[in-house]
């Protein structure tokens, strides 16, 4: 029996269906941004991303445009270019969840997002598409895990882990491996999406 209870427990964790946590936020966080549209014909890519790292730390990287953390755009799926997108390392999944419709003033359950290891033929972050006849979606957690549909009035939560280089000096574990809230304020289609955020604790 304890065998069973302990397989179920791993099966559980592997699919980030542990029993999730209260975050209390309180009030709407005062980091707010408009990423605008990444597309090949709209090619404004600093203005399409952000980074959920300490200012002084994104801004001190040699390497600025791979330290982005989320990406508006940057994908056009049967006509649709509205996608959020967390980067992935090379060696793991970044991963982001709709948590629904919710407010920063309510109980928001935050749910233990597992990261993925990347798949032994692909390298990670890459798209994948599914067949028609398969009955998936694109944005299905199983198959693309970094990315999510924006919707005005959702909060996602997001789990990002990256690379520590070995270039790199001694530097808290916070920077590589981290969890933010992202709340959609704003959406214009094939435009604009504004969001406000928050880095919160690691969900236990």
């Amino acid at each position: 029996m304890t065998r069973i209870v302990i397989g179920v427990s791993i099966a559980l964790l592997c699919i980030g269906l542990v029993p999730a946590r209260s975050e209390s936020v309180g009030t709407k966080p005062g980091r707010r941004v408009t990423l605008l549209l990444k597309t090949p014909a709209l090619d404004s890519w600093e203005k399409a991303i952000v980074s959920f790292r300490p200012k002084e730390v994104y801004d001190g990287s040699k390497e600025p445009q791979n330290e982005w953390d989320l990406l508006y755009g940057g994908l056009s799926h049967n006509g649709d270019a509205n996608w959020l997108k967390v980067n992935c390392d090379k060696h793991s999944w970044s991963r982001i969840r709709d948590l629904g419709e919710l407010d920063w003033s309510d109980d928001i359950k935050v749910p233990v997002l597992p990261i993925l290891p990347c798949r032994a033929d692909q390298p990670c972050g890459r798209i994948h598409i599914p067949p028609p006849q398969s009955g998936k979606k694109i944005q299905d957690e199983e198959l693309n895990p970094h990315i999510a549909k924006p919707i005005a009035g959702h909060m996602y939560v997001i789990h990002r882990q990256r690379e520590r280089r070995r270039s790199e000096p001694p530097s808290p574990d916070a920077l590589f491996d981290y969890y933010a809230l992202v709340r959609v304020e704003e959406l214009k289609p094939n435009e604009s999406c504004t969001i406000t955020w928050k880095r919160i604790s690691t969900p236990q």
